[in-house]
């Protein structure tokens, strides 16, 4: 087997090529898809693609080799390249790279294709036949939660304050939040797609999140090149100059107080960041415009609506334990996967074994009642298109591989512990250039919680 090709179960929709009446037409490269040496003209899957056609279109022009390696879990996607291939000879220009270069290596007796070929040996095994589809619990769940969000939400605003409603309304964010994460990886329910779609883009309104945006920050950028330069979520170009994510960055005064800056972002993360895109609403384009009005249209209705109906500090009261309290947690959730002493601590090389890679920047934690699906972020980094259902189901795989190639798995026993992880580095990152750095600190980083493989 040579790299990249691998057997078992897959869903890939078909289509006729775009040119298959006129296959002598010239073509431009922006228009087409290159990999591994080969221009491709995927349109006609738009509609049939198992990811959705987002992916399809955010990578037109560019080369998706790493990408379509990484995303696919079976050999029937490169199987029927060959019919969507464009000659090289009738393609004007090149393809672009969506981002800088990284050498990552996929030997067939390397850890990362070992792993792939047992979780599909175990795939195949249990004759699954959509392996993004969520199982009956995590329908259930989302299920119960979007019931348990309405009823409580509409509780907050039309009557008396209630710590306990509130609670229950921050415990349905959470779910959702997660859950909508799962849903731009199209790994909910992707026999609906559009109701798919529908439920992400509202779900990650609870912190404010753009989906097509965030699918490509996210799902494009973060999940092939994690804790890397080119993780957007490191913060490297520091956009928010008071966060230091990794000793990549230099240090500045500015990072000297991590925790406090953290939990004021989480805290207001969903008005900030609305109120950061309004600009978007003098632009030129219809589209943009529709997408910033949505997102105030949500901040009003999911975040501030009690404001408009209930006297003021009991308005406040609600807003903080439900809203602002699931955004802060939220926040927390997704840098404590990867911004923890465990999953800096060997730097990426050229050359690294792309699945080990994800496994040694990445940690997971024991939360599936209250993460919708963050708890797994090793199993999901290594295969992003297996709904969360699977991904329990591969789990041992994963650990048992991890242990038999010396592959460290990080996994925090507790939500508690995965949180304290995150913060003793935050603290050891944010004081690192300080004078006044204490052996405390630097004792932080080692107390981090760790689970070893």
């Amino acid at each position: 087997d040579r790299p990249g090709v691998i057997h078992g179960p897959a869903v890939c929709g078909g289509g006729e090529p775009s040119d298959f009446n006129d296959p002598t037409r010239q073509r431009e490269a922006d228009e087409l898809w290159f990999i591994d040496g080969t221009y491709y003209d995927f349109e006609p899957m738009f509609k049939r693609h198992p990811g959705g056609k987002l992916p399809l279109q955010q990578t037109r022009g560019s080369d998706v080799s790493l990408l379509f390696r990484v995303q696919h879990i079976s050999d029937r996607p490169r199987n029927a390249l060959q019919r969507y291939t464009v000659p090289a000879q009738l393609v004007r220009g090149r393809a672009r790279n969506l981002t800088s270069p990284k050498e990552y290596a996929f030997e067939s007796d390397g850890f990362y294709m070992t792993l792939r070929r047992r979780v599909q040996q175990r795939l195949e095994e249990q004759q699954i036949t959509s392996v993004r589809q969520a199982g009956p619990p995590e329908i259930g769940k989302w299920s119960f939660n979007v019931m348990l969000f309405a009823w409580s939400w509409w509780r907050i605003v039309f009557y008396d304050f209630s710590m306990a409603v509130c609670l229950c309304n921050f415990f349905s964010r959470m779910v959702l939040t997660g859950q909508a994460h799962e849903g731009m990886h199209t790994i909910l329910f992707p026999n609906m797609p559009e109701a798919q779609r529908f439920f992400s883009r509202v779900g990650l309104q609870f912190p404010s999140f753009p989906h097509d945006w965030w699918h490509l920050e996210h799902a494009l950028a973060h999940h092939p090149h994690t804790n890397t330069d080119l993780d957007p979520d490191l913060d490297l170009e520091q956009k928010i100059p008071v966060w230091r994510l990794s000793d990549q960055t230099p240090w500045s005064p500015l990072h000297t107080w991590p925790l406090l800056t953290h939990n004021l972002i989480g805290l207001w993360m969903p008005t900030a960041n609305v109120l950061l895109r309004s600009s978007e609403l003098l632009l030129p384009f219809a589209v943009l415009r529709h997408e910033i009005v949505f997102a105030w249209v949500c901040l009003l209705l999911l975040h501030w609506l009690p404001l408009f109906t209930r006297p003021l500090m009991p308005a406040l009261k609600a807003v903080f334990f439900s809203s602002m309290l699931c955004s802060l947690l939220t926040l927390h959730a997704f840098h404590a996967n990867h911004v923890t002493p465990s999953a800096q601590e060997v730097p990426f090389q050229p050359g690294v074994d792309w699945g080990e890679h994800q496994v040694r920047t990445t940690a997971n934690f024991d939360a599936w009642i209250l993460s919708g699906g963050l708890d797994l972020q090793i199993e999901h980094h290594l295969f992003p298109m297996l709904s969360y259902t699977l991904q329990r189901e591969v789990k041992p795989i994963v650990m048992e591989t991890c242990k038999e190639f010396g592959v460290p798995y990080y996994s925090s026993t507790s939500t508690l512990s995965h949180f304290h992880s995150l913060f003793s580095h935050l603290i050891a990152l944010g004081w690192d250039g300080a004078a006044w750095q204490t052996e405390d600190v630097n004792m932080a980083r080692g107390n981090s919680s760790r689970a070893e493989m």
